[in-house]
């Protein structure tokens, strides 16, 4: 069973991702976080999960320290991390995509929208990929996904 970490200081928007997360028709163990701190040093003493999502706006530490931290340790190269944000502005993401996060999009509001943004991430194609826990090129030039209501607004 893949294993996801989520990892955001609002237990709400926490509530609605694991939610989303667990309709998807292949199973995945969520591990929530609402304290950054916390769920890194989980994450330094734990099983490397398949997947991570990041919050960006967190106190104490926030997401893009979080990916920083994550991506230093080679550990985790093979993990798909996903970063969120209630705004993802195009310098964001730009700023995002070289820090190696995979994927990038704006929290949205409705849990349909969730379904459509997990089911791109959760695609088969990269599942493999994670199974395989190697490094492509096709890795290494995947564009992260926004959501197109973040475009919308």
């Amino acid at each position: 069973m893949a294993i996801a970490v989520l990892i955001d200081d609002d237990d709400d928007d926490l509530s609605l991702l694991k939610d989303s997360i667990k309709e998807m028709t292949e199973p995945i163990e969520c591990l929530t976080f609402s304290d950054p701190i916390e769920a890194m040093s989980f994450l330094g003493t734990s099983t490397v999960p398949d997947f991570i999502f990041l919050d960006i706006n967190m106190p104490m530490m926030n997401g893009i320290e979080c990916l920083q931290l994550l991506r230093a340790q080679r550990k985790f190269d093979a993990t798909l991390i996903t970063v969120l944000s209630t705004s993802m502005p195009d310098d964001v993401v730009e700023s995002l995509t070289q820090q190696r996060a995979d994927f990038t999009f704006a929290k949205p509001h409705i849990f349909a929208e969730y379904d459509r943004i997990l089911k791109e991430v959760f695609a088969k194609d990269q599942k493999t990929f994670v199974e395989s826990r190697c490094l492509t090129p096709v890795y290494l030039k995947r564009k992260p996904f926004q959501s197109s209501f973040q475009q919308s607004a």
